[in-house]
């Protein structure tokens, strides 16, 4: 990290590093750890995020979850080159890095170009949204184990009779003020208007 501060601007958030000394921080800046929106939103802002695929100080070329944290929040990022990374985004998407000789050249130039940059943490944020989410990752386990995914059911159509009857039992409790009891019912008959309305 000092490293790289010597090339570009870096910061640094989370638990344990303000117990790192001020005279060893270098030119870092530090900060304390981040949660939900605020995370999301550092990542957003980030020149560039970068992404380690080592766990701690041991070198283990493997993708971590913050690949896909930040593709998520939009960010602009660089990972550690591991053999999984092209089955997640391709390098014109996240660019890899296997050293500090690769990152900090990568860095500055995702930089000075920041149209360039955005452009490809957009197109890595589509990729996310298309091909990471839970819904997509769900059904590959459910494949790799022979789960066959079960045939949706066709949602419950009452009769018109019926819905006829529901909006007017919620229209009589509307007219009470009873508006959870009018919202419920609205919403068993399918009129949203009904159910904005309350």
């Amino acid at each position: 990290l000092r490293e790289l501060a010597e090339h570009v601007p870096v910061m640094v958030f989370g638990h344990g590093w303000d117990a790192v000394e001020p005279a060893a921080r270098g030119r870092i800046g530090v900060h304390g750890p981040l949660t939900g929106g605020a995370m999301h939103a550092v990542l957003r802002a980030a020149g560039v995020v970068v992404t380690t695929g080592d766990w701690e100080s041991t070198p283990i070329a493997m993708v971590k979850v913050r690949l896909l944290e930040a593709a998520f929040a939009g960010a602009v990022q660089v990972a550690q080159r591991s053999p999984d990374l092209a089955a997640y985004f391709p390098a014109d998407e996240v660019p890899r890095y296997d050293d500090i000789g690769d990152l900090a050249p990568l860095c500055a130039s995702l930089l000075a170009d920041p149209d360039h940059a955005r452009a490809a943490a957009s197109r890595a944020h589509l990729r996310a949204l298309d091909e990471h989410t839970w819904g997509h990752r769900f059904g590959e386990i459910a494949a790799d184990l022979g789960l066959a995914p079960t045939p949706a059911e066709p949602p419950f159509e009452p009769p018109a009779v019926w819905r006829v009857g529901l909006c007017a039992a919620a229209s009589d409790a509307e007219r009470r003020h009873s508006h959870r009891l009018a919202a419920a019912l609205y919403a068993a008959a399918g009129d949203l208007m009904g159910v904005a309305r309350t």
